[in-house]
């Protein structure tokens, strides 16, 4: 029940009422005169009214705005609303990463997609049973499917805890869960990895493809390729020069073919990493700062969930394919493991050859994905 007060005789009057879900609201009108208030409280009956038609799910908090009809109540947002509010709240408040935020996006899209763009507080479970089997006649693998639907399903529990809806369609459906690829098989085909490749030059993120292809032809590991840096190339000799943070010493391979063909078509700088952080925000001493580590691990997750290639595929894999395409080619194991930078156990680093890698450029030159 809905009520009028003033604090004291000729103050400003207050509004009191209880919403459907039990919460109370104490509104200060702003306003003296009791014309004006009265009208505040017949807004609150009207809304009520709508409540117990089923035309909006609860009153919530009005304000001026609301009460002049210059904004209506919509107490269940729109999916594609929460979406954004859902990644406001979930930047600032609960300071998730940038990638956790654009895979709860790339759900959300997914779901509107196929349910339409409707009040969060209107999905019911035949819903997302619909959306379910969508998704699988589309071909999306289960994959796929089990990740946005826990995206999903975390994004409803956070609504229901912001008393923005009562339950959660998708707690109450289940999806099985992705089948695993068998241990060991770390290696992508030839036509995997043209696939993966073909995505990312599709989203014309020019840097991050060159990145893969150094993966790809140089069968380096994650951070070795992260610390490369514009003056580790030498386009005359057809060499880089590779840090192994992993041993402690440095490595000199040779420019697969493809990779050489890949380089000449960039403008090579003087100095500084190849893969730099544009990020200046937090001073000077961050300006020169090589891509980090988990950023390209979760750019090459999602990059490999939009492909539906396996989940257990990794950037190592990358090194793992190198030196499967090499022994298919014919390529002996000893070779391999020189390109890939591996020490005989019997030697130190001391003693190890640097440059050994580079008597073997005509078995790098084998591998081609292009």
């Amino acid at each position: 029940m809905a009520s009028l007060r003033q604090k004291k005789k000729g103050g400003t009057w207050f509004l009191d009422y209880r919403d459907i879900d039990g919460t109370r609201y104490r509104l200060n009108t702003g306003t003296k005169d009791k014309k004006v208030a009265t009208l505040w409280l017949k807004k609150v009956e009207d809304l009520t009214a709508q409540v117990r038609l089923g035309v909006i799910e609860k009153i919530g908090g009005i304000n001026a705005d609301v009460v002049a009809g210059k904004k209506t109540v919509n107490a269940s947002p729109l999916l594609s609303e929460y979406k954004d509010h859902y990644a406001e709240r979930c930047r600032y408040d609960l300071e998730l990463s940038e990638g956790s935020i654009e895979l709860a996006g790339l759900a959300f899209d997914a779901f509107i997609r196929i349910i339409g763009d409707r009040k969060i507080g209107q999905i019911k479970e035949e819903d997302v049973i619909k959306w379910k089997r969508a998704m699988m006649g589309e071909n999306k693998s289960r994959n796929t499917l089990s990740i946005y639907h826990r995206q999903l399903r975390a994004a409803f529990n956070r609504a229901i805890k912001w008393r923005l809806i009562k339950t959660n369609a998708f707690a109450q459906v289940e999806v099985s869960k992705p089948v695993k690829k068998k241990p060991g098989q770390k290696d992508m085909t030839l036509d995997e990895v043209k696939k993966l490749m073909a995505a990312i030059d599709k989203t014309e993120e020019h840097q991050f493809a060159l990145y893969l292809r150094f993966m790809l032809y140089t069968g380096c590991r994650r951070n070795e390729i992260l610390h490369l840096r514009w003056e580790d190339i030498d386009m005359d000799k057809k060499a880089l020069k590779i840090h192994q943070g992993k041993t402690g010493r440095y490595l000199i391979i040779p420019i697969n073919q493809t990779l050489e063909k890949v380089l000449q078509n960039i403008t090579l700088q003087a100095q500084g990493y190849i893969f730099q952080s544009n990020s200046g925000s937090r001073g000077a001493k961050f300006k020169e700062k090589a891509w980090h580590e988990s950023y390209v691990t979760r750019r090459f997750k999602k990059l490999v969930i939009d492909t539906q290639l396996s989940p257990q595929y990794s950037l190592h894999s990358l090194r793992h394919t190198y030196a499967t395409h090499l022994r298919k080619k014919g390529v002996p194991l000893d070779i391999v493991q020189k390109l890939l930078g591996h020490a005989s156990p019997r030697t130190t680093a001391d003693n190890y050859d640097h440059s050994i890698a580079m008597h073997f450029k005509d078995q790098a030159d084998l591998i081609d994905f292009e």
